[in-house]
This record gives C-alpha cells, sequence and structure tokens, in this order.
C-alpha cells in the first residue's frame, strides 16, 4: 500500500503497480524520497474531502517527490486538488518535485513554496523541475505574500507545461528559467509578476535558455514580462503577444502569432532583437500616431535578417507595405488612407442590439422611468423620457467599449441625435464613472447656457481641466434643436504621451453647427475608466435630456473632418465608405513645446476658434466656362484647401487680382481662405520672378 505520510530521510519508497488512493485527502512527504514509475497511477483527494498535497514540511532535511513514467493526479470533486513543495514553519530545506516523464496533474494550485498561510513568514525553498512529461497545473505560485526566506525554483527544462497562471510573488526570491520545454497557455496574461520585496533583500531571476524555448498561447493574448537569458522563444499558437521589454536579449522563432508592437516611432524601432526567424503567418499590430509619417522602423535585428522572408509578414492598424533594409524592417507608407473599423453600433431600429464586428454591447434602458421609453420614427429611434430627473431615463451601452489591446489606442464616437429642449447642463452622453467630478471619463453635454461643451477626463498632470476652466466650449451656436444632429468626438494619441481630440457637430444637412481641435498634454486614452458608456446621462447628477437618439457608433481610429463628413452624408443608417476620404484634419497640426501647445498647422484655426471647411458641392454643369475649373497652376481642391501650388504665371495671378477686385464673379464657394493663400503666393511670385512684375501684375 501507498503510505499517506513518509518521515524518513533515509527512505526511498518507489511505485510502479497500479494504484489509487481516493480515501485520503493528501499525502505528506515529511523527508525521504517517493518514486512514481512507470505503471503506477496514484490519485490523492477524496471525492468528498479536500487535497492538499505537500513535500518537504516539518523537517529539515528535504522531501522529495520523482515522476518517472507514472501518473500523479491532485484532485478533488470541488477542483481544489493542491499541491505545494518546500519548507513548512521556521524550517530550512530544500525539497524537490522533478517531472522526468509521464504525468503530473494539479486541479487547482502548485506552489513552489509551502505556506500554511500567507499571513506567517516561512523558509520557502522548493524546486519543481520538468524535464519532460506532461504537466497540467491550474496556477503556479512562485513564493508567497509575506517575507520569508529561501528560494523558490521553477525549471522548464522540456516536456510541456500546460496552466492558467504563474504568479510570481513578493515573499521569496525565486528563479524561473525556462529551457527548451514548452509552455502552454489556458488563459490570457498567464504571467502575473508582482511588485517585488521594497526592501531589495529578495532576489527574482527570469531568463530563457532555450533553443528555443516554446510558448503556445493556444489564441489568447499574452504579455510576456521582462527575461534575461540568451536563448530563443518560439512563439506559436494564434495569440496576440505584448513584450513588456522593447528590446530582448533573446531571439525569436516566430510562427503563426500576432506581435502587439503599440504606437510607431518614426525616431526608434518598436522592437529589437538579437536573431528572428519567421516560420510560419505572423502579424504585427500596430497604431499610428498623429501626426501621420509616411516611413516608420518596426523591428531592429542585430544580427542578419538574410534569412527572413517577409513574405508571411503583414501588418494591422495601419496602412503600408513591409520593407527590408538591412537588419531593419520598415513600414512604408503609413501616412496613407485607411478605412478604419466598426467596432460597436447600436441603430436602435427597434432594438438593442450592437451590430459592430466586435458587438457583445447590447444596449439596456435605465431609469425610474424606463419602461415610457419609446422607439419613434417608425421604430428607428429611441426617445428619452421628459427629463425632469436624473434618472429618469437614459441608456447604458456597457462597459470597455474602447480597444484597449494597444494601451493607448485612437478611436472615435459617432452618433445621431435630435434635442427636443434646449435645458442647461443635460448630457448628451458620458464615459466612465456617474456622479464623479474626479475627471475619470468623458462628458459631453448638449448645452452649458450658451453653446455645447466638452470635458476629457484628467486633461493634464496637475489635475485642471483643458483649456483652463471646467468646460470645453464647441464653436459660438448653440445646439439645434428638433433637429438631427451628428456628433463625432475623435481622439488620437501621439505617442509621446500626449492625444489629440477633434469635436464635429452637424445637422442633417451637412451643415456644421461646431467644431474644435485641442491638443491635451499628458493625457491618453488609458486615463478613462471604462464602467460605462451612457446615452442622456454624463459623469455629473445633471438631469436626464429630452432627446432621441438614431444611431451611435464606435471607430478603432480617429476620424478625420473628411471621413465625418462622408458619415454625414450616408446618415444613421447606411455604413459610410470611407474609400474616397482624406486624412487631413486641424489636429494633426499641432507640437508640444516645453510643456505647451503650439499651432503648426496651416489648415485651421487655433483651439480657441471655430474651423469649418465645406466642400464644393456646386454641379459642374451649373459652373460659368471660366469656373469650372481652377486657373491652370492654383489647382484648387476642395477637400485640400491650403495646398495651392506655388507655380503661376503672370495670367493666373492677373486672374486672382481681378476677382479679388471683383472685376470677375466670385465662384459662390470658393472661401476667404482660397484668396488669402492665393494674395501670399502673389507676394512669392513677386519675390521669384521680378522681371515679370511689368508685363502684367
Amino acid at each position: 500500500a501507498v503510505p499517506t505520510t513518509i518521515n524518513s530521510a533515509s527512505g526511498v519508497y518507489n511505485y510502479g503497480a497500479e494504484t489509487q488512493i481516493n480515501s485520503t485527502d493528501r499525502i505528506l512527504i515529511y523527508q525521504g524520497t517517493m518514486n512514481i514509475n512507470e505503471g503506477a497511477s496514484l490519485k490523492v483527494g477524496g471525492d468528498s474531502g479536500g487535497s492538499c498535497n505537500f513535500i518537504g514540511i516539518e523537517n529539515n532535511s528535504p522531501g522529495n517527490l520523482n515522476i518517472n513514467g507514472g501518473t500523479l493526479w491532485c484532485s478533488t470533486a470541488n477542483g481544489s486538488g493542491y499541491l505545494a513543495v518546500g519548507s513548512g514553519i521556521g524550517k530550512n530545506n530544500t525539497s524537490t518535485l522533478t517531472l522526468n516523464s509521464g504525468i503530473l496533474k494539479v486541479d487547482a494550485v502548485l506552489r513552489s513554496s509551502v505556506q500554511w498561510n500567507d499571513a506567517v513568514a516561512v523558509s520557502a525553498s522548493g524546486t519543481i523541475t520538468i524535464n519532460g512529461g506532461e504537466a497540467t497545473v491550474g496556477t503556479i505560485y512562485m513564493g508567497g505574500t509575506t517575507v520569508s526566506t529561501g528560494v523558490s525554483t521553477l525549471n522548464l527544462n522540456g516536456g510541456t507545461l500546460t496552466t492558467g497562471n504563474i504568479t510570481f510573488r513578493t515573499g521569496n526570491g525565486q528563479v524561473f528559467t525556462w529551457g527548451n520545454g514548452t509552455l502552454v497557455a489556458t488563459k490570457a496574461n498567464i504571467f502575473v509578476v508582482q511588485q517585488f520585496d521594497p526592501y531589495n533583500t529578495k532576489t527574482r531571476t527570469m531568463q530563457i535558455t532555450g533553443n528555443p524555448a516554446s510558448f503556445n498561447t493556444a489564441g489568447y493574448d499574452q504579455t510576456i514580462p521582462a527575461f534575461t537569458g540568451t536563448g530563443k522563444l518560439r512563439l506559436t499558437g494564434g495569440g496576440t503577444v505584448t513584450f513588456a521589454q522593447s528590446t530582448l536579449p533573446y531571439g525569436l522563432v516566430l510562427d503563426g502569432v500576432a506581435l502587439n508592437l503599440g504606437l510607431l516611432n518614426k525616431d526608434a524601432p518598436l522592437l529589437t532583437v538579437p536573431s528572428l526567424e519567421v516560420t510560419g503567418p505572423v502579424t504585427l499590430k500596430v497604431k499610428r500616431p498623429v501626426p501621420y509619417t509616411d516611413r516608420y522602423p518596426l523591428i531592429v535585428c542585430t544580427s542578419s535578417l538574410d534569412g527572413v522572408s517577409l513574405d508571411q509578414v503583414t501588418v494591422s492598424g495601419c496602412p503600408g507595405t513591409l520593407v527590408r533594409e538591412g537588419n531593419t524592417i520598415y513600414l512604408t507608407g503609413a501616412n496613407s488612407a485607411m478605412s478604419p473599423t466598426l467596432l460597436h453600433r447600436w441603430s436602435f431600429n427597434g432594438n438593442l442590439n450592437d451590430t459592430g464586428t466586435v458587438g457583445g454591447k447590447d444596449a439596456t434602458l435605465q431609469g425610474t422611468d424606463k419602461a415610457n421609453m419609446t422607439y419613434i420614427n417608425n421604430n428607428t429611434e429611441i426617445s428619452l423620457t421628459d427629463g425632469s430627473g436624473n434618472d429618469r431615463s437614459w441608456v447604458s451601452l456597457g462597459d470597455k467599449i474602447i480597444p484597449a489591446e494597444l494601451g493607448d489606442t485612437p478611436f472615435t464616437i459617432e452618433l445621431w441625435t435630435t434635442l427636443r429642449s434646449r435645458d442647461q447642463w443635460r448630457p448628451c452622453f458620458g464615459f466612465g464613472v456617474y456622479n464623479s467630478d474626479n475627471q475619470t471619463g468623458l462628458h459631453f453635454a448638449f448645452h452649458d447656457g450658451s453653446v455645447p461643451f466638452f470635458k476629457p477626463s484628467a486633461a493634464v498632470a496637475s489635475g485642471t481641466w483643458l483649456g483652463g476652466g471646467n468646460n470645453i466650449k464647441i464653436g459660438s451656436t448653440a445646439f439645434p434643436v428638433n433637429e438631427k444632429c451628428h456628433v463625432a468626438v475623435a481622439v488620437a494619441p501621439t505617442g509621446n504621451g500626449n492625444s489629440y481630440i477633434s469635436i464635429y457637430i452637424h445637422k442633417a444637412d451637412g451643415t456644421l453647427v461646431g467644431s474644435g481641435a485641442w491638443p491635451i498634454g499628458s493625457w491618453t486614452t488609458s486615463k478613462i475608466v471604462q464602467s460605462a458608456f451612457m446615452l442622456g446621462r454624463g459623469i455629473y447628477r445633471d438631469a436626464n435630456p429630452l432627446a432621441s437618439y438614431d444611431e451611435v457608433r464606435v471607430w478603432n481610429d480617429a476620424l478625420s473632418l473628411s471621413q465625418i463628413e462622408v458619415s454625414v452624408a450616408s446618415g444613421p443608417d447606411a455604413l459610410p465608405n470611407y474609400a474616397a476620404a482624406t486624412i487631413d484634419d486641424p489636429f494633426f497640426r499641432y507640437d508640444f513645446t516645453n510643456g505647451t501647445r503650439v499651432f503648426t498647422g496651416n489648415n485651421g484655426t487655433d483651439p480657441a476658434g471655430t474651423y469649418r471647411r465645406r466642400q464644393c458641392r456646386r454641379k459642374r454643369s451649373e459652373r460659368s466656362p471660366e469656373h469650372r475649373r481652377p486657373p491652370q497652376g492654383l489647382r484648387y481642391d476642395c477637400r485640400r484647401q491650403h495646398e495651392v501650388e506655388r507655380r503661376l504665371d503672370a495670367r493666373d495671378v492677373l486672374q486672382v487680382v481681378r476677382r479679388r477686385e471683383g472685376r470677375d464673379p466670385l465662384p459662390r464657394q470658393m472661401r476667404l481662405r482660397q484668396h488669402e493663400a492665393a494674395c501670399h503666393l502673389l507676394v512669392l511670385y513677386a519675390r521669384q520672378a521680378p522681371h515679370r512684375r511689368h508685363t502684367e501684375v
């Protein structure tokens, strides 16, 4: 029979016969050695009791458990199987669990230290070594939560370790050596690295020595903490991997995974590795900051890239083409227009469904008067009630709707709404913590007594709101009443800890009611607490508005004005086609210098003003012959009115001057800004061609 307690320092117990233990809750190896050899199968943990198995407690001599082809299963009916390796309270030994071949299954927790509970100090010097076989463990704890002596060790030298969590705790020294073994995830983000000993009395070593070590992500998103070592790490399994280090000391072998590289940086690569191999499909996930640049370095390899083919490598999150130059992989053409992804969409066409590509956030009606909220206009809009209180009627669109896979990421919220009554402070939408002035969300209100206003969260490090006051006023016109309007809020990170916010309000016919573009220092989307996305409710206890909502969309990019105009023209029930839209917008024209904003653009206004740009919609057949096309050399573009070439001949300049003097009819849709630009070009022309001034001008 297999003993349930082994307490002999010189005793060696070998088991090779088919054996089951179901009548006891535990095996205690105080000291001595147990070998589970080929043919042995031990299941520890009664069907009615808990399973709590310890190796090496209560003595200064170590206990050792070796699995040499057999099977050990720590399991109970309620899934609380437990196995701990290490010293007991006040003891000092280095006990071991070694899987050379065979099977180890621990339903709940495998510890490399023994603690009766986390409230006592112990000597935790357990060593878990996997040289072969298959280990399946719910959770692995390296050390405890209280300061103790000893070192917890995990060696993955071979075989396969399948687990949902490896937690590196704070109580003792820790060593994780990742050799040629394979780690298989059963959950996302299986590595949990807690803050280490603040007194620096402990050491933690995490190293990759395998050639290669293997990580099967099993389709889950994973973050790999900082490792040392000069080996290689092979990544497989179809998941998305984020590195805590931008410079890896170990090489990479990529086969069927995605790398989350984050925000592009024109001045520095996103990842540096000593060696790189691509043996299967790879996706590089990036986000482009603003302003856009054509060319970005992605990966630098300190050795040769000659053997790396980019045929199986693609980029998501940004347009462009991958090229290899020397030891660097670049993304070129990154400033091209791209079609954003519609993450969430609520159409309110008689239902509250989320039909976006991500979806999963069906709306719910809220408030004490939610029973009286109705669909109107042939079941195309959801209408709030009278708005006489702050909890009468509103719509919840769920939480965590902003994509967070890249941390600080651009996004756009756009919606169609009709305001029935203009009352002060009524919120159009809120994003964050309700009834909170702690700057953790986004707040958009229809009316502050004169115009719409907006608040972002934690605008600057000092805690003051953007613009020096509590409200960002949007334009100078009150929000229209009883007219369907389109509201768009676009947020884009710069890649250096700052962001831009651009807001546009249009009537359904395309008339721009108000707009603005603001740079925000020391603010990114990570500061938004995504606890709730609310229609008709904000982060303050203001009364709900008397309003209706036709459609709400969330995009994974900061839409440009041109794209927003396409959305407005398409209407709430038809998805826009952004193929012909441009990406140049005034909020791409700001820079930060010494903590202050500097306006560097020429197609927008300062944040205190309102920027408006209308595309010329006059039909070609309605124009007079001389106005059917711009003068040769001027090349006006309705979407890029600031881009006027400097190539002018004298006849073109004279035509512009005559128009300025009123001698020729002025095209109705040609804005004053075009003529100001032309006059500026006239001065340039005069300076560059003085010998022609007397001929025409």
